[in-house]
């Protein structure tokens, strides 16, 4: 009995010192992936053409305009556009082209930096063995393509972190176990994120045809849906 109870004790050691490593690699992982974002937002790097085209929509238009059809081409969804613009008028740094850009960029700098946590709530969702949750919150953390879309005057960063919550979303939702409070959360979330990201649509839209296969708690689908529909309807105006 005594040889039992030891190496249930040492079993538990054993799981604490592995739930203490994995986590401090998840942290490590997170830092780096936090650091090379700052590292490059504070490098300021230069704008490129459709970045110089999208920043003077931002700054010569006025928040209602923002709404309407963009100059040179340019399209991008408006309440990131307007997040950005309020920014810049916050900081009010107009005199400073240095810090005017940081300005402009701060919004997707922010979301680069939140999609890492997302990404991470997702990779325990997804993989059960926490190996390939380390590898899975490494590839994503250092990712190039990621970290340049951290520094850019674009939607590209918020896209990512609103595809994230979407997915994230429909991964932990139970349609039949819904709160009217959480009802309201998801539903506002859904008839917004349009407005922050177009290519989110595309992710609600699969989301919703696989609670519908699923046919379970389809007026609570029903509900999540309707919010959605009019403001994609209002959009569309």
């Amino acid at each position: 009995m005594k040889k039992k109870s030891k190496t249930k004790k040492e079993k538990n050691k054993n799981n604490k010192y592995l739930n203490f490593l994995f986590y401090i690699v998840i942290i490590a992982i997170v830092a780096l992936g936090i650091w090379a974002r700052i590292k490059g937002y504070l490098t300021n790097p230069s704008l490129w053409h459709d970045e110089c085209a999208l920043a003077w929509n931002i700054k010569h238009q006025s928040y209602l305009e923002l709404f309407k059809n963009l100059r040179f081409s340019q399209v991008a969804p408006p309440m990131f556009l307007i997040s950005v613009k309020a920014v810049v008028d916050i900081f009010n740094m107009k005199t400073n082209p240095v810090m005017t850009d940081l300005a402009m960029v701060t919004i997707p700098f922010v979301a680069g930096i939140l999609s890492i946590f997302v990404f991470y709530f997702i990779s325990r969702e997804v993989f059960k063995k926490r190996i390939s949750q380390i590898v899975a919150i490494l590839l994503f953390s250092i990712n190039l393509s990621l970290i340049n879309y951290s520094l850019q005057i674009k939607q590209y960063s918020t896209d990512v972190l609103f595809v994230l919550l979407t997915i994230l979303l429909f991964l932990k939702i139970d349609t039949e176990k819904l709160s009217k409070k959480a009802l309201i959360t998801y539903s506002v979330f859904a008839a917004v994120s349009i407005w922050f990201s177009f290519v989110t649509i595309f992710f609600w839209a699969a989301g919703f045809l696989v609670l519908l296969f699923k046919r379970k708690g389809l007026k609570n689908v029903g509900y999540l849906f309707l919010p959605l529909f009019v403001s994609c309807f209002l959009y569309a105006e």
